[in-house]
């Protein structure tokens, strides 16, 4: 039996100041926010979200050695939808900061991220 989990932190990354800032063009600051997926049956795993069209494969997670799935997204202040588009079946995080309803009306997951 296979365990399934997701989950985010925001992690300073090294290309930001020692608040964990990644300046953007203009006046915008994005952090970067680090999602967890596990699953180690599944063969293609990416983000989808609000943040990139809803487009599978834009922002593409990571295997890692223990079966778990990594990636690290620079997102702009501001509550973010998303959903995991694991072997082509979209998966809501348990763990999220909520569960909001999109324009289509189906559930999708929240992360906020806040300024420094």
């Amino acid at each position: 039996m296979t365990s399934k989990s997701l989950n985010f932190v925001m992690t300073p990354d090294s290309h930001s100041d020692d608040l964990g800032r990644v300046e953007k063009k203009g006046d915008t600051t994005a952090k970067p926010v680090s999602f967890f997926y596990l699953d180690s049956s599944a063969k293609n795993v990416s983000i989808v979200g609000d943040f990139n069209n809803w487009t599978p494969g834009v922002h593409k997670m990571e295997r890692r050695i223990d079966g778990s799935w990594h990636a690290q997204i620079s997102l702009e202040n501001g509550h973010h939808r998303y959903l995991i588009n694991a072997d082509d079946q979209l998966i809501e995080d348990p763990k999220a900061h909520g569960i909001v309803r999109d324009e289509k009306g189906r559930r999708v997951c929240m992360v906020a991220v806040s300024g420094y």
